[in-house]
């Protein structure tokens, strides 16, 4: 049952960390209306491969001093509120824009440079940092016999999670081609930001009663 319960919350953490709208969201948005939507979800896992690596790398961390840390635990919540809010604002502040992708620049090219995009940003380690703590993720991992297995198994499911949004997000972008503007780009992130900040409320919540 444990198992199960971490699979799918990697799979919930991989689809909601994936969906902010950045630099990765907009070469993939670029090749699914310029090009096609397999070319963008492929580009799109290119990212998820780093998701689940930085995924992985956090659970690892969190189970390896969870016990250490259980006394702390509250702080623990108040800091994972501090670093969900500092994501909210950045996602809500940023302003995406579209312009057509470089002809010249290939599939296999886009995708390593999402990779590069992903890997250069330790926002990403810091969201699953405080996503894991809010919903106690690590205490799961007790219920393994090894941390690498519980580790595996969420990496997998976040993985899994970020190549559902990259399909989604590449299939809808095709069928809305014709009115997708940067505003409305704009307004996507400020729905992805409320969603961030729900989840600092509740974590700063959760530490104070």
């Amino acid at each position: 049952m444990q198992e199960a319960s971490v699979f799918f919350w990697g799979v919930f953490f991989g689809y909601i960390v994936s969906a902010p709208l950045g630099p990765v969201n907009i070469i993939c948005l670029q090749r699914s209306l310029y090009g096609n939507a397999f070319h963008g979800f492929l580009i799109g896992l290119g990212a998820a491969f780093v998701d689940a690596f930085y995924g992985a790398l956090a659970a690892y961390g969190l189970a390896a001093v969870h016990s250490a840390i259980e006394a702390y635990l509250v702080y623990l919540k108040i800091f994972a509120a501090i670093l969900l809010t500092t994501f909210a604002i950045k996602v809500w502040r940023s302003h995406p824009h579209l312009s057509r992708p470089n002809g010249s620049v290939g599939v296999k090219r886009s995708m390593l440079a999402a990779a590069m995009l992903t890997l250069s940003n330790p926002g990403v380690f810091l969201g699953f940092a405080g996503l894991f703590t809010l919903v106690g993720v690590t205490e799961m991992g007790r219920a393994f016999n090894t941390l690498w297995q519980f580790g595996a198994l969420l990496s997998v499911g976040i993985f899994i999670g970020g190549a559902l949004w990259w399909a989604t997000f590449a299939g809808i972008a095709v069928k809305l081609r014709d009115v997708i503007t940067d505003r409305m780009l704009e307004k996507l992130n400020h729905v992805f930001a409320s969603v961030f900040a729900l989840f600092a409320c509740i974590a700063l919540i959760s530490a104070i009663f």
